[in-house]
Protein backbone atom coordinates (compact mmCIF):
# COMPACT_ATOMS: atom_id res chain seq x y z
CA UNK A 1 0.00 0.00 0.00
CA UNK A 2 3.31 2.12 0.40
CA UNK A 3 4.08 2.04 -3.55
CA UNK A 4 0.39 2.88 -4.39
CA UNK A 5 0.17 5.58 -1.92
CA UNK A 6 3.47 7.25 -3.64
CA UNK A 7 3.18 6.40 -6.75
CA UNK A 8 -0.47 6.76 -7.34
CA UNK A 9 -1.55 10.11 -5.71
CA UNK A 10 -1.46 13.34 -7.32
CA UNK A 11 -0.77 11.83 -10.68
CA UNK A 12 -4.02 12.49 -11.99
CA UNK A 13 -7.54 12.41 -10.84
CA UNK A 14 -8.54 9.02 -11.83
CA UNK A 15 -5.72 7.75 -10.07
CA UNK A 16 -6.32 9.68 -7.14
CA UNK A 17 -9.87 8.18 -7.19
CA UNK A 18 -8.10 4.49 -7.26
CA UNK A 19 -5.73 5.08 -4.84
CA UNK A 20 -8.38 6.40 -2.43
CA UNK A 21 -10.70 3.57 -2.97
CA UNK A 22 -12.70 2.66 0.62
CA UNK A 23 -11.64 -0.91 -0.26
CA UNK A 24 -8.06 0.12 -0.16
CA UNK A 25 -8.14 2.38 2.44
CA UNK A 26 -9.53 0.65 5.18
CA UNK A 27 -7.27 -1.44 6.06
CA UNK A 28 -3.94 0.23 5.47
CA UNK A 29 -0.86 -1.19 6.11
CA UNK A 30 2.05 0.99 6.28
CA UNK A 31 4.91 -1.55 6.14
CA UNK A 32 6.96 -2.47 3.61
CA UNK A 33 6.55 -5.65 1.18
CA UNK A 34 8.21 -8.74 2.95
CA UNK A 35 11.66 -9.46 1.48
CA UNK A 36 14.14 -11.66 1.76
CA UNK A 37 16.17 -9.31 3.65
CA UNK A 38 13.68 -8.68 5.84
CA UNK A 39 13.72 -12.57 6.40
CA UNK A 40 16.92 -12.60 7.77
CA UNK A 41 17.75 -8.58 9.54
CA UNK A 42 14.21 -8.23 10.15
CA UNK A 43 14.94 -4.49 8.81
CA UNK A 44 12.46 -3.11 6.38
CA UNK A 45 12.32 0.57 5.54
CA UNK A 46 10.36 3.26 3.29
CA UNK A 47 12.35 5.52 2.17
CA UNK A 48 12.54 8.59 4.21
CA UNK A 49 10.86 11.15 1.47
CA UNK A 50 8.47 8.38 0.65
CA UNK A 51 7.00 8.45 3.99
CA UNK A 52 7.62 11.85 5.09
CA UNK A 53 5.25 12.98 1.83
CA UNK A 54 2.92 9.78 2.40
CA UNK A 55 2.59 11.61 6.25
CA UNK A 56 2.33 15.15 5.32
CA UNK A 57 0.23 14.95 2.27
CA UNK A 58 -1.87 11.94 2.42
CA UNK A 59 -2.67 10.42 5.35
CA UNK A 60 -4.87 14.17 6.79
CA UNK A 61 -7.05 12.97 3.52
CA UNK A 62 -8.19 9.33 4.38
CA UNK A 63 -7.30 9.89 8.16
CA UNK A 64 -11.15 9.69 8.47
CA UNK A 65 -11.53 6.31 6.07
CA UNK A 66 -8.82 4.22 8.33
CA UNK A 67 -10.33 1.44 10.04
CA UNK A 68 -7.57 -1.08 10.89
CA UNK A 69 -4.14 0.27 10.53
CA UNK A 70 -0.10 -1.82 10.46
CA UNK A 71 2.77 0.10 11.49
CA UNK A 72 6.14 -0.82 12.55
CA UNK A 73 8.43 0.14 15.17
CA UNK A 74 10.47 3.15 13.30
CA UNK A 75 7.58 4.93 11.52
CA UNK A 76 4.57 4.61 13.94
CA UNK A 77 5.61 8.12 15.70
CA UNK A 78 6.09 9.51 12.12
CA UNK A 79 2.80 8.15 11.38
CA UNK A 80 0.78 9.00 14.68
CA UNK A 81 1.69 12.00 14.50
CA UNK A 82 0.33 12.98 11.08
CA UNK A 83 -3.33 13.04 11.79
CA UNK A 84 -6.23 11.41 14.14
CA UNK A 85 -7.63 8.21 13.65
CA UNK A 86 -11.21 8.42 14.85
CA UNK A 87 -12.66 5.28 13.40
CA UNK A 88 -9.69 2.74 13.90
CA UNK A 89 -10.77 -0.32 15.80
CA UNK A 90 -7.65 -2.43 15.04
CA UNK A 91 -4.37 -1.84 15.44
CA UNK A 92 -1.17 -4.09 14.31
CA UNK A 93 2.27 -3.54 16.03
CA UNK A 94 4.98 -5.01 14.14
CA UNK A 95 8.51 -5.59 13.83
CA UNK A 96 8.56 -4.33 17.58
CA UNK A 97 11.65 -4.87 19.83
CA UNK A 98 10.59 -5.09 23.61
CA UNK A 99 12.10 -2.84 24.96
CA UNK A 100 10.97 -0.20 22.20
CA UNK A 101 7.57 -1.43 22.53
CA UNK A 102 7.66 -1.21 26.51
CA UNK A 103 8.49 2.46 26.16
CA UNK A 104 5.93 3.49 23.97
CA UNK A 105 3.47 2.23 25.58
CA UNK A 106 4.63 3.85 28.53
CA UNK A 107 5.31 7.35 27.07
CA UNK A 108 3.58 7.52 23.94
CA UNK A 109 0.54 9.40 25.08
CA UNK A 110 -1.56 8.83 21.58
CA UNK A 111 -0.71 5.28 20.97
CA UNK A 112 -2.18 4.99 25.13
CA UNK A 113 -5.33 6.94 24.08
CA UNK A 114 -5.50 5.05 20.43
CA UNK A 115 -5.27 1.46 22.36
CA UNK A 116 -8.35 2.66 24.57
CA UNK A 117 -10.28 2.89 21.79
CA UNK A 118 -9.83 -0.26 19.26
CA UNK A 119 -11.08 -3.32 19.70
CA UNK A 120 -8.44 -5.69 18.19
CA UNK A 121 -4.72 -5.54 18.73
CA UNK A 122 -1.76 -7.47 17.30
CA UNK A 123 1.78 -7.29 18.61
CA UNK A 124 4.48 -8.81 16.79
CA UNK A 125 7.45 -8.77 18.76
CA UNK A 126 10.80 -8.51 16.78
CA UNK A 127 13.77 -11.51 17.38
CA UNK A 128 16.54 -10.44 19.13
CA UNK A 129 19.97 -11.68 18.44
CA UNK A 130 21.82 -10.70 21.38
CA UNK A 131 23.56 -13.51 23.13
CA UNK A 132 22.06 -14.65 26.22
CA UNK A 133 25.04 -13.75 27.92
CA UNK A 134 25.09 -10.30 27.08
CA UNK A 135 21.77 -9.65 27.57
CA UNK A 136 21.48 -9.72 31.59
CA UNK A 137 21.08 -6.04 32.30
CA UNK A 138 18.14 -6.07 29.57
CA UNK A 139 16.03 -9.08 31.70
CA UNK A 140 14.65 -6.31 33.50
CA UNK A 141 13.47 -4.77 30.90
CA UNK A 142 12.10 -7.72 28.75
CA UNK A 143 10.44 -9.21 31.93
CA UNK A 144 8.89 -5.49 32.17
CA UNK A 145 8.04 -5.86 28.56
CA UNK A 146 5.93 -9.29 28.65
CA UNK A 147 4.02 -7.72 32.04
CA UNK A 148 3.06 -5.09 30.22
CA UNK A 149 1.42 -7.80 27.88
CA UNK A 150 -0.17 -8.94 30.99
CA UNK A 151 -1.09 -5.14 31.82
CA UNK A 152 -2.97 -4.90 28.97
CA UNK A 153 -5.59 -7.77 29.60
CA UNK A 154 -6.26 -6.16 33.10
CA UNK A 155 -8.59 -3.48 32.69
CA UNK A 156 -7.28 -0.50 30.76
CA UNK A 157 -8.28 -1.75 27.36
CA UNK A 158 -12.02 -1.30 27.91
CA UNK A 159 -13.12 -1.97 24.22
CA UNK A 160 -10.51 -4.53 23.58
CA UNK A 161 -12.09 -7.85 22.10
CA UNK A 162 -9.11 -9.30 20.37
CA UNK A 163 -5.52 -9.63 21.43
CA UNK A 164 -2.97 -11.00 19.74
CA UNK A 165 0.63 -11.44 20.60
CA UNK A 166 3.30 -12.65 18.26
CA UNK A 167 6.44 -13.38 20.22
CA UNK A 168 9.43 -14.27 17.80
CA UNK A 169 12.01 -14.84 20.35
CA UNK A 170 12.16 -15.45 24.05
CA UNK A 171 15.48 -16.46 26.46
CA UNK A 172 16.31 -18.66 29.42
CA UNK A 173 19.58 -17.38 31.58
CA UNK A 174 21.76 -20.27 30.06
CA UNK A 175 20.52 -21.01 26.70
CA UNK A 176 18.34 -19.89 23.38
CA UNK A 177 14.76 -20.95 23.22
CA UNK A 178 12.54 -21.65 20.40
CA UNK A 179 10.42 -19.06 19.45
CA UNK A 180 7.52 -21.25 18.94
CA UNK A 181 8.02 -23.91 21.14
CA UNK A 182 7.65 -24.42 24.86
CA UNK A 183 10.29 -26.22 26.87
CA UNK A 184 9.56 -28.03 30.08
CA UNK A 185 12.06 -30.32 32.39
CA UNK A 186 10.64 -33.21 34.07
CA UNK A 187 6.90 -32.07 32.86
CA UNK A 188 3.74 -32.70 30.73
CA UNK A 189 2.79 -31.61 27.59
CA UNK A 190 0.80 -28.46 27.58
CA UNK A 191 -3.20 -29.71 26.94
CA UNK A 192 -6.58 -28.32 27.31
CA UNK A 193 -6.88 -28.93 30.80
CA UNK A 194 -3.96 -27.10 31.92
CA UNK A 195 -4.84 -24.30 29.54
CA UNK A 196 -8.11 -23.80 31.00
CA UNK A 197 -7.22 -24.00 34.51
CA UNK A 198 -4.37 -22.05 34.35
CA UNK A 199 -5.11 -19.38 31.88
CA UNK A 200 -8.54 -19.07 30.25
CA UNK A 201 -10.28 -19.64 33.51
CA UNK A 202 -9.29 -16.24 34.72
CA UNK A 203 -10.38 -14.39 31.53
CA UNK A 204 -13.91 -14.43 31.98
CA UNK A 205 -14.58 -12.02 29.26
CA UNK A 206 -12.55 -13.58 26.24
CA UNK A 207 -14.86 -14.80 23.50
CA UNK A 208 -12.55 -16.33 21.33
CA UNK A 209 -8.62 -18.04 21.78
CA UNK A 210 -6.89 -19.15 18.82
CA UNK A 211 -3.55 -20.46 19.46
CA UNK A 212 -0.74 -22.73 18.38
CA UNK A 213 1.36 -24.18 20.96
CA UNK A 214 4.13 -26.55 20.62
CA UNK A 215 5.71 -28.48 23.72
CA UNK A 216 9.30 -29.96 24.36
CA UNK A 217 9.38 -32.08 27.38
CA UNK A 218 12.92 -33.31 28.51
CA UNK A 219 13.02 -35.90 31.44
CA UNK A 220 16.41 -34.36 33.65
CA UNK A 221 15.99 -35.60 37.47
CA UNK A 222 12.31 -37.64 36.69
CA UNK A 223 10.58 -39.81 34.17
CA UNK A 224 7.09 -38.17 33.99
CA UNK A 225 4.66 -40.46 31.57
CA UNK A 226 3.64 -38.07 29.03
CA UNK A 227 0.07 -38.12 27.36
CA UNK A 228 -1.01 -39.50 24.01
CA UNK A 229 -2.64 -38.13 21.20
CA UNK A 230 -5.68 -39.45 22.64
CA UNK A 231 -5.31 -37.95 25.53
CA UNK A 232 -4.30 -34.69 24.42
CA UNK A 233 -7.54 -34.26 22.04
CA UNK A 234 -9.75 -35.65 25.90
CA UNK A 235 -8.38 -32.89 27.56
CA UNK A 236 -10.55 -30.37 25.65
CA UNK A 237 -13.65 -32.01 25.61
CA UNK A 238 -16.34 -29.89 28.19
CA UNK A 239 -14.32 -26.68 28.46
CA UNK A 240 -15.77 -24.35 25.81
CA UNK A 241 -12.85 -24.60 23.50
CA UNK A 242 -13.71 -24.65 19.53
CA UNK A 243 -12.19 -27.81 16.87
CA UNK A 244 -8.21 -28.44 18.06
CA UNK A 245 -6.05 -30.21 16.34
CA UNK A 246 -2.95 -32.10 17.95
CA UNK A 247 -0.41 -34.29 17.39
CA UNK A 248 2.55 -35.95 19.25
CA UNK A 249 5.85 -36.97 18.30
CA UNK A 250 7.44 -39.63 21.31
CA UNK A 251 10.91 -40.02 21.56
CA UNK A 252 11.74 -37.09 19.21
CA UNK A 253 15.69 -35.79 18.60
CA UNK A 254 17.03 -33.69 21.45
CA UNK A 255 14.04 -34.04 23.86
CA UNK A 256 12.24 -36.96 25.23
CA UNK A 257 8.42 -35.91 23.37
CA UNK A 258 7.15 -33.02 21.03
CA UNK A 259 3.36 -32.09 21.23
CA UNK A 260 1.70 -29.66 19.05
CA UNK A 261 -1.99 -28.12 19.98
CA UNK A 262 -3.65 -25.77 17.86
CA UNK A 263 -7.42 -24.01 17.16
CA UNK A 264 -8.95 -24.77 13.75
CA UNK A 265 -9.02 -23.13 11.15
CA UNK A 266 -5.28 -22.66 11.41
CA UNK A 267 -5.22 -18.87 12.16
CA UNK A 268 -1.69 -18.08 11.41
CA UNK A 269 0.41 -17.37 8.56
CA UNK A 270 3.12 -19.16 9.73
CA UNK A 271 3.73 -23.35 10.69
CA UNK A 272 6.96 -24.13 12.93
CA UNK A 273 8.77 -26.80 13.89
CA UNK A 274 6.57 -28.73 11.39
CA UNK A 275 8.45 -33.06 11.55
CA UNK A 276 7.28 -36.41 10.30
CA UNK A 277 4.30 -36.46 13.04
CA UNK A 278 2.39 -34.13 11.55
CA UNK A 279 -1.20 -35.70 10.19
CA UNK A 280 -2.47 -33.18 7.89
CA UNK A 281 -5.17 -30.28 7.77
CA UNK A 282 -5.72 -27.37 5.47
CA UNK A 283 -3.38 -24.21 5.97
CA UNK A 284 -5.03 -21.98 3.47
CA UNK A 285 -3.30 -18.80 5.84
CA UNK A 286 0.16 -20.38 5.96
CA UNK A 287 2.92 -18.75 4.25
CA UNK A 288 5.72 -19.57 5.74
CA UNK A 289 6.53 -23.09 6.91
CA UNK A 290 9.66 -24.34 8.40
CA UNK A 291 10.23 -28.36 8.82
CA UNK A 292 12.89 -30.20 10.90
CA UNK A 293 13.64 -33.73 12.16
CA UNK A 294 16.47 -36.20 12.89
CA UNK A 295 13.97 -38.69 10.62
CA UNK A 296 13.92 -38.23 6.63
CA UNK A 297 11.46 -36.79 4.84
CA UNK A 298 9.98 -39.09 2.37
CA UNK A 299 8.16 -37.91 -0.47
CA UNK A 300 4.97 -38.84 0.37
CA UNK A 301 5.50 -35.75 3.24
CA UNK A 302 6.06 -33.18 0.84
CA UNK A 303 3.10 -34.13 -1.38
CA UNK A 304 0.69 -33.80 1.59
CA UNK A 305 2.42 -30.53 2.41
CA UNK A 306 1.97 -29.18 -0.80
CA UNK A 307 -2.18 -30.06 -0.64
CA UNK A 308 -2.59 -28.89 2.94
CA UNK A 309 -0.24 -25.47 2.38
CA UNK A 310 -1.89 -24.39 -1.21
CA UNK A 311 -0.73 -20.73 -0.61
CA UNK A 312 2.87 -21.82 0.86
CA UNK A 313 5.63 -18.83 -0.09
CA UNK A 314 8.36 -19.44 2.25
CA UNK A 315 9.92 -23.10 2.58
CA UNK A 316 12.56 -24.22 5.30
CA UNK A 317 13.79 -27.57 5.72
CA UNK A 318 16.22 -28.89 8.03
CA UNK A 319 17.13 -32.42 8.15
CA UNK A 320 20.71 -34.07 7.16
CA UNK A 321 19.66 -37.61 7.06
CA UNK A 322 19.05 -38.99 3.24
CA UNK A 323 15.56 -40.41 2.36
CA UNK A 324 15.02 -44.05 2.85
CA UNK A 325 12.95 -44.39 -0.53
CA UNK A 326 14.42 -41.71 -3.15
CA UNK A 327 12.40 -43.49 -5.92
CA UNK A 328 10.37 -40.75 -6.75
CA UNK A 329 7.16 -40.78 -8.16
CA UNK A 330 6.26 -40.36 -11.89
CA UNK A 331 4.01 -37.32 -10.83
CA UNK A 332 5.46 -34.52 -9.75
CA UNK A 333 4.98 -32.57 -6.63
CA UNK A 334 3.34 -29.14 -7.36
CA UNK A 335 4.24 -25.56 -5.19
CA UNK A 336 2.83 -23.21 -7.51
CA UNK A 337 3.16 -19.93 -4.97
CA UNK A 338 6.14 -21.00 -3.73
CA UNK A 339 8.90 -18.13 -3.89
CA UNK A 340 11.96 -18.96 -1.38
CA UNK A 341 13.07 -21.66 -0.77
CA UNK A 342 16.44 -22.51 1.83
CA UNK A 343 18.30 -26.04 1.70
CA UNK A 344 21.57 -24.67 3.38
CA UNK A 345 21.02 -27.51 6.34
CA UNK A 346 19.28 -30.24 4.36
CA UNK A 347 20.83 -33.32 2.63
CA UNK A 348 21.52 -33.22 -0.73
CA UNK A 349 18.56 -35.75 -0.90
CA UNK A 350 16.16 -32.69 -0.42
CA UNK A 351 18.54 -30.64 -2.81
CA UNK A 352 17.79 -33.02 -5.43
CA UNK A 353 14.34 -33.18 -4.77
CA UNK A 354 13.39 -30.13 -5.37
CA UNK A 355 15.34 -29.09 -7.96
CA UNK A 356 15.03 -31.83 -10.42
CA UNK A 357 11.89 -30.72 -12.87
CA UNK A 358 10.56 -34.28 -13.32
CA UNK A 359 10.13 -34.55 -9.04
CA UNK A 360 8.73 -31.19 -8.39
CA UNK A 361 7.36 -28.12 -10.42
CA UNK A 362 8.02 -24.69 -8.91
CA UNK A 363 6.81 -21.95 -11.22
CA UNK A 364 7.61 -19.12 -9.00
CA UNK A 365 10.71 -19.48 -7.41
CA UNK A 366 12.91 -16.68 -6.83
CA UNK A 367 15.10 -17.48 -3.81
CA UNK A 368 17.02 -20.36 -3.27
CA UNK A 369 19.24 -21.08 -0.47
CA UNK A 370 21.63 -24.23 -0.24
CA UNK A 371 24.98 -25.90 0.03
CA UNK A 372 27.78 -25.65 -2.94
CA UNK A 373 28.53 -29.05 -2.22
CA UNK A 374 25.15 -30.42 -3.19
CA UNK A 375 25.07 -27.92 -5.85
CA UNK A 376 27.45 -29.77 -7.69
CA UNK A 377 26.77 -33.22 -6.83
CA UNK A 378 23.09 -32.81 -8.65
CA UNK A 379 24.39 -31.31 -11.76
CA UNK A 380 27.62 -33.73 -11.85
CA UNK A 381 29.71 -30.76 -12.15
CA UNK A 382 27.89 -28.44 -14.03
CA UNK A 383 27.97 -31.34 -16.98
CA UNK A 384 24.73 -32.76 -16.46
CA UNK A 385 22.10 -31.51 -18.69
CA UNK A 386 20.86 -27.86 -17.27
CA UNK A 387 17.14 -28.13 -18.88
CA UNK A 388 16.59 -30.84 -16.55
CA UNK A 389 16.73 -28.83 -13.48
CA UNK A 390 14.12 -25.80 -11.94
CA UNK A 391 17.29 -23.23 -12.73
CA UNK A 392 14.75 -20.05 -13.40
CA UNK A 393 14.97 -16.75 -13.05
CA UNK A 394 15.91 -16.73 -9.06
CA UNK A 395 18.67 -15.43 -7.27
CA UNK A 396 21.04 -18.00 -5.85
CA UNK A 397 22.56 -17.68 -2.25
CA UNK A 398 25.75 -19.85 -1.48
CA UNK A 399 28.61 -18.97 0.23
CA UNK A 400 31.25 -21.02 -2.33
CA UNK A 401 33.50 -19.22 -4.83
CA UNK A 402 31.62 -20.57 -8.06
CA UNK A 403 29.70 -17.87 -9.63
CA UNK A 404 31.51 -17.27 -13.11
CA UNK A 405 30.92 -21.28 -13.75
CA UNK A 406 27.64 -21.26 -12.49
CA UNK A 407 27.09 -18.89 -15.10
CA UNK A 408 28.17 -20.22 -17.62
CA UNK A 409 25.87 -23.86 -17.04
CA UNK A 410 23.02 -21.42 -16.21
CA UNK A 411 23.40 -20.41 -20.01
CA UNK A 412 22.66 -24.06 -21.22
CA UNK A 413 18.91 -23.95 -19.49
CA UNK A 414 17.66 -20.28 -20.04
CA UNK A 415 19.03 -19.76 -23.78
CA UNK A 416 17.10 -21.64 -26.31
CA UNK A 417 19.42 -24.02 -29.07
CA UNK A 418 18.08 -22.90 -32.43
CA UNK A 419 19.99 -25.08 -34.46
CA UNK A 420 22.21 -28.66 -34.04
CA UNK A 421 25.88 -27.39 -33.01
CA UNK A 422 28.60 -27.70 -35.50
CA UNK A 423 31.87 -29.91 -34.71
CA UNK A 424 33.68 -26.88 -34.25
CA UNK A 425 30.93 -25.84 -31.69
CA UNK A 426 30.89 -28.68 -30.24
CA UNK A 427 34.70 -28.95 -29.80
CA UNK A 428 34.89 -25.84 -28.29
CA UNK A 429 31.89 -26.41 -25.57
CA UNK A 430 33.85 -29.71 -24.92
CA UNK A 431 37.52 -27.95 -23.63
CA UNK A 432 35.18 -25.35 -21.80
CA UNK A 433 33.53 -28.02 -19.47
CA UNK A 434 37.14 -29.87 -19.23
CA UNK A 435 38.24 -26.54 -18.31
CA UNK A 436 35.18 -25.82 -15.96
CA UNK A 437 35.77 -28.92 -14.08
CA UNK A 438 39.38 -28.01 -13.56
CA UNK A 439 38.46 -25.04 -11.95
CA UNK A 440 36.04 -26.77 -9.76
CA UNK A 441 38.76 -28.77 -8.43
CA UNK A 442 40.72 -25.50 -7.36
CA UNK A 443 37.61 -23.77 -5.79
CA UNK A 444 36.82 -27.13 -3.92
CA UNK A 445 40.35 -27.25 -2.95
CA UNK A 446 39.62 -24.08 -0.93
CA UNK A 447 37.16 -23.36 1.94
CA UNK A 448 34.06 -23.53 1.15
CA UNK A 449 33.28 -20.72 3.27
CA UNK A 450 34.77 -18.26 1.35
CA UNK A 451 32.34 -16.11 -0.40
CA UNK A 452 32.65 -15.88 -4.35
CA UNK A 453 33.60 -11.85 -4.14
CA UNK A 454 36.87 -12.86 -1.70
CA UNK A 455 37.89 -16.21 -3.14
CA UNK A 456 41.35 -15.94 -4.99
CA UNK A 457 40.68 -18.59 -7.24
CA UNK A 458 37.40 -17.55 -8.56
CA UNK A 459 39.28 -13.61 -9.26
CA UNK A 460 41.11 -16.17 -11.79
CA UNK A 461 38.69 -17.84 -13.33
CA UNK A 462 36.36 -14.86 -13.53
CA UNK A 463 39.41 -13.42 -15.67
CA UNK A 464 39.64 -15.67 -18.52
CA UNK A 465 36.04 -16.53 -18.69
CA UNK A 466 33.52 -13.89 -18.12
CA UNK A 467 35.73 -10.35 -17.64
CA UNK A 468 32.87 -8.32 -17.56
CA UNK A 469 31.38 -10.29 -14.50
CA UNK A 470 31.53 -9.18 -10.74
CA UNK A 471 31.38 -11.97 -7.99
CA UNK A 472 28.15 -11.17 -6.62
CA UNK A 473 27.99 -12.64 -3.16
CA UNK A 474 23.66 -12.90 -4.57
CA UNK A 475 23.98 -13.76 -7.99
CA UNK A 476 20.75 -12.65 -9.67
CA UNK A 477 20.13 -15.97 -12.36
CA UNK A 478 17.48 -13.32 -14.24
CA UNK A 479 20.63 -11.48 -15.95
CA UNK A 480 22.41 -13.01 -18.91
CA UNK A 481 26.00 -12.96 -19.33
CA UNK A 482 27.81 -14.88 -22.35
CA UNK A 483 29.45 -18.37 -21.79
CA UNK A 484 33.08 -19.07 -22.18
CA UNK A 485 32.69 -20.80 -25.11
CA UNK A 486 30.89 -18.04 -27.16
CA UNK A 487 33.52 -16.12 -25.75
CA UNK A 488 36.56 -17.56 -27.19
Amino acid sequence: MVDVLHSFVDVNQRFNQLAFDSLYIHDLNMTTIMDISSLYDQTSLIDPKVLSRICEKILPQIHDQIYKLTVEEYSINQILLASNYPKIYSLSLVNFQEVIFYQYLMDNLILRNLIKQITHLNIDIKETTEHCSEIGSKIFALILSLFDCLYLLDGPLICLSTLIINVSSTFCPLQYINPTVIRRSDSTYIDGIQLYDQFLIYMTQLKKFTFSIKTMVLFRTVKVELQSNEDIQRSFIGRGYQQVASYVHPNAFSCDGKCHIYSLPYDFEYFFNLDNSFQGGMFNKVRQLKMSDAIPFEDNLFKLISQNFPFLEFLYISNDYPQKHNQHSSTSIIFPYLKFLDLKWAHIDYAELFLLKKNMHLSRLSNLFMKYESLITITNNFTNDATQFNFGNFHLHITAPFTSTFIAYHETATQPISKSPSKNESYTKQRYFQRLQKSLVRHRSRSSFYSSSNSPSSSRSRSRSHRQVKSPSRYNCSQRYSSFYQNR
